[in-house]
């Protein structure tokens, strides 16, 4: 979960942690940032690693079914750009 440690800050702060939803605005980009460290890294190997990654950025969020299913199968960052902002969340 890459926003624990806002979630806890903000709880502490104001009592309530911000919804998934509200905070998604941001995830795109650093999904796809994360997917391009990735490849830098450690080339194609890195990109089947970051499968897992996808999975966990998008639980919980609107329609992540559908994007789950499709990135299982990437092999590059472009398939992952095509996946992320094709999909509204």
């Amino acid at each position: 979960n890459p926003f624990i440690f806002s979630e806890k800050l903000t709880s502490r702060l104001i009592g309530d942690p911000p919804k998934r939803r509200a905070r998604s605005y941001n995830l795109k980009p650093n999904i796809l940032r994360h997917a391009k460290l990735a490849f830098e890294t450690k080339g194609d190997h890195g990109i089947i690693e970051f499968r897992k990654h996808l999975l966990a950025y998008t639980k919980g969020l609107p329609n992540a079914k559908k994007l789950r299913l499709e990135a299982v199968k990437i092999e590059n960052v472009e398939d992952v750009e095509k996946i992320l902002y094709k999909r509204n969340f």
